[in-house]
């Protein structure tokens, strides 16, 4: 029960508040879900007064329906905060209300429509096994390299290139996550023939055949990648990179940095433990009954 309290705690999990999203649920949820919307389509304006956040929704029709909505994501479950527009210009009180009250996001208003994204994303997602995807990797990890051994380091270079890296590693794992997701319901809950069973599962071998012959090459130069990322280290890499996010301070004056390097040294050693040597978890372990196994399949 300790491994997992701390497995959450490291991932982030259990700091999340319990009200992130209790927008998504009740009989009012798709008036909450219009005015984040609202929000979400206006993200570059640094606020919203009650005019610029009326939606096109008929739960929201009147005054005191998107009153009551705002107020709950703002005292009810902090995804908003209120302020108010001193320079805005009104002719009667309820101008004054609509137009001097104005909403920004939180961090949790912007982290719930993260997950509002995220969501739909991962629903829509299709599976792509590409092997230029590893050239992109390869390339992105071997420039992190040479950036962190240049005279000084060039921890720019170093924060934008690791990023690429983890986006793309990142993207290549929930793609064969996908595939493999795919595979297995098809194979265990299909209502189809024999012949039409047989005849996907040979597109499926083909496929994947066609995958890791294909990856070998790229596989190859992520290896080495790798190789030199533990020859420079990666508590200096990471540390490299978060140097040159140049991350600022929170509101509460806490600094980020080391929460961003526990971070990132956790997303590099995952791409170690996919493609480092002693890893390639990739090829022995993730794909159906290993890389011989395809390989064998006729």
């Amino acid at each position: 029960m300790d491994r997992e309290r701390d497995r959450l705690a490291d991932i982030g999990w259990s700091d999340l508040p319990r009200d992130l999203w209790s927008f998504n649920s009740g009989e009012n949820r798709r008036r909450y879900l219009a005015v984040l919307a609202c929000f979400d389509a206006n993200a570059f304006e640094p606020a919203l007064n009650a005019e610029l956040a009326r939606v096109d929704a008929p739960e929201l029709a009147d005054d005191a329906a998107l009153d009551a909505t705002l107020d709950q994501l703002t005292t009810g479950w902090g995804l908003l905060t209120e302020s108010r527009d001193e320079t805005a210009r009104y002719r009667d009180p309820a101008e004054f209300r609509r137009r001097t009250r104005q909403w920004q996001l939180t961090r949790d208003g912007q982290a719930a429509i993260a997950t509002l994204h995220g969501a739909v994303a991962a629903r829509t997602r299709y599976a792509a096994l590409q092997p230029a995807v590893m050239d992109d990797l390869a390339a992105a990890l071997s420039q992190t390299v040479d950036a962190t051994r240049a005279t000084p380091p060039d921890v720019g270079i170093v924060h934008s290139r690791l990023s690429e890296a983890v986006r793309t590693h990142l993207t290549l794992v929930e793609n064969l996550r996908t595939f493999m997701q795919d595979v297995n319901r098809f194979l265990t809950g299909v209502d189809a023939g024999d012949d039409e069973v047989y005849a996907a599962k040979q597109a499926i071998l083909s496929y994947l055949q066609q995958f890791v012959l294909d990856a070998d090459r790229p596989a190859g130069a992520i290896r080495r990648a790798c190789t030199r990322i533990v020859d420079v280290g990666v508590d200096r890499l990471a540390e490299l990179a978060v140097e040159g996010a140049n991350l600022a301070p929170t509101l509460t004056g806490e600094d980020p940095r080391a929460g961003a390097v526990t971070q990132l040294t956790a997303e590099i050693h995952g791409i170690l433990e996919w493609f480092g040597a002693d890893g390639a978890r990739l090829f022995d372990g993730m794909l159906p009954r290993g890389r011989g196994g395809v390989r064998g399949c006729r």
